[in-house]
């Protein structure tokens, strides 16, 4: 068997030639017949899984925060995975509201980060029939693509369509009692109301 760098799979193969960023060459015998990969480099994490752009993530020191339009802990999200809830129109209101099992309204995305002690709620485009009511300290970041990897407000459009008002939610976004500065931020960004 051809297992090396410069000779994989057959003789001559030279998994050198696979040059990406941030990566060396690999010659991979885990398969059935050896093949050229690559493997990340100097703390670099191939987020998307193309071989094109190799390696592209280089994590950065610090919190990830949601809305600034960076992924710098490499986590595949705007934001912090583990640091949020993620909301879609595909997912399920019993779901514990990850990245894989999103759940269906924001007002339930809402109850679970408060619950769960997250700081961030992700929604991904989509028109979301009902009321909302903030929690103090809790983001609430629309705008982000089916599976989440992307966030751009203007491409994956995201709206907030009120219901009927009630006594509780006389509007379609209700902002009252976040406690101040002490609860930290509320945010709510990325949404047509």
């Amino acid at each position: 068997r051809y297992t090396t760098v410069a000779h994989c799979g057959a003789c001559g193969i030279n998994c050198a030639s696979v040059a990406v960023a941030n990566a060396t060459a690999v010659c991979d015998a885990g398969g059935d017949v050896p093949r050229c990969d690559y493997a990340c480099t100097g703390g670099a994490v191939d987020v998307n899984g193309l071989s094109d752009d190799g390696c592209e993530c280089l994590p950065t020191p610090g919190d990830d925060l949601a809305g600034d339009g960076l992924d710098s802990n490499c986590d595949g999200v705007d934001g912090d995975v583990t640091k949020g809830i993620f909301v879609s129109k595909d997912g399920v209101d019993t779901a514990p509201g990850t990245r894989e099992a999103p759940v269906r309204t924001i007002t339930r995305g809402l109850q679970r980060a408060a619950g769960a002690l997250k700081r961030d709620v992700y929604v991904a485009t989509g028109v979301y029939s009902e009321s909302v009511a903030l929690k103090p300290g809790l983001g609430v970041f629309g705008g982000y693509s089916p599976d989440f990897s992307e966030r751009e407000p203007l491409l994956y459009e995201t709206a907030i369509l009120g219901g009927t008002p009630t006594t509780n939610l006389p509007g379609t976004v209700v902002a009252v009692d976040l406690g101040g500065a002490q609860q930290g931020a509320t945010v709510l960004d990325g949404f047509t109301i």
